[in-house]
């Protein structure tokens, strides 16, 4: 299978209105003005799109932050991105980062899910059919030797905080989905937040340990995730799955996304780096699964 994973859209809406005043919207704004407006580009997300269609790319993994402040407008605009992606006969998985419950309005409301749904793929247990939007957790069956789960460790901060939560409840439902996974089928896990330290206390996942001790025991073939905005391949088979992070595809200088040819024991990863808003494969790695 050929998956595509691309990470930190940051689709953006400046907004002027005086009610972003009564969240960390304002934040948000100040920084897009004076940084991130300049910093990342949709033209560039956009330029993808020929890649995916050219390697024949079969689904689209995308670990978060379509929008900058979770705004229902820049929900719109990550929205018409992925139609284009689906157009072109290709699945998607998408699940939140931080900047998609930036606000706690946003975060209550569960905003994010009123424009995006995984519905591309069967859900991996018909009887127990948890959903990212109401447990925090969801998993699907991609073929006959891979199953994806997502998770949603995102909560709303304060100003200065981007943390994400590995809570009590999704640890829970992750043990007891990962127990009854079918044999023969490889894993794969999904979530914004990498679960070792970053730079940032700021923008650590709490309980981080908890998701390790877990991604040890099972046999969890590759972890996805982005939210650090720099591209990273970490084999730490066999104790922990390979790890990748896809960095930010919508940066201008130091955009990445990884393009995977998924075998049962092996995945090829070919990697592209921005280029004057376009993009130029960086290179190619092939990596031997569960050894």
């Amino acid at each position: 299978m050929k998956i595509a994973h691309i990470s930190d859209l940051h689709f953006s809406k400046l907004t002027l209105s005086p009610l972003q005043f009564f969240s960390k919207r304002w934040i948000g704004n100040l920084n897009l003005f004076f940084s991130r407006k300049k910093g990342h580009s949709p033209k560039q997300v956009y330029n993808i799109l020929k890649i995916l269609e050219k390697h024949e790319v079969e689904c689209v993994f995308i670990t978060g932050d379509l929008s900058t402040t979770s705004r229902a407008s820049e929900f719109l605009l990550a929205l018409e991105f992925i139609e284009e992606i689906r157009k072109k006969g290709i699945k998607t998985i998408v699940l939140p980062g931080n900047h998609d419950h930036y606000t706690k309005s946003a975060y209550k409301k569960k905003l994010f899910y009123s424009y995006f749904t995984n519905t591309d793929f069967p859900y991996l247990f018909k009887d127990k059919a948890v959903s990212l939007k109401n447990e925090g957790i969801e998993a699907v069956k991609l073929n006959d030797h891979y199953c994806a789960i997502t998770l949603d460790a995102v909560v709303a901060t304060s100003l200065v905080m981007s943390t994400g939560l590995f809570s009590e409840e999704i640890e829970k439902k992750l043990i007891d989905v990962l127990e009854n996974i079918p044999q023969g089928l490889n894993t794969l896990v999904l979530c914004h937040f990498p679960f070792f330290c970053i730079d940032s206390y700021r923008k650590r996942l709490i309980r981080k340990e908890k998701l390790k001790t877990i991604l040890e025991k099972y046999n969890v073939s590759i972890y996805f995730h982005g939210h650090t905005h720099n591209h990273s391949i970490a084999n730490l088979q066999p104790e922990l799955p390979l790890i990748l992070d896809s960095g930010s595809c919508s940066r201008v200088k130091e955009g990445y996304f990884n393009i995977l040819n998924l075998d049962q024991d092996k995945v090829g990863i070919s990697v592209y780096k921005s280029h004057y808003l376009d993009w130029k494969k960086s290179k190619d790695e092939s990596i031997n699964l569960g050894i």
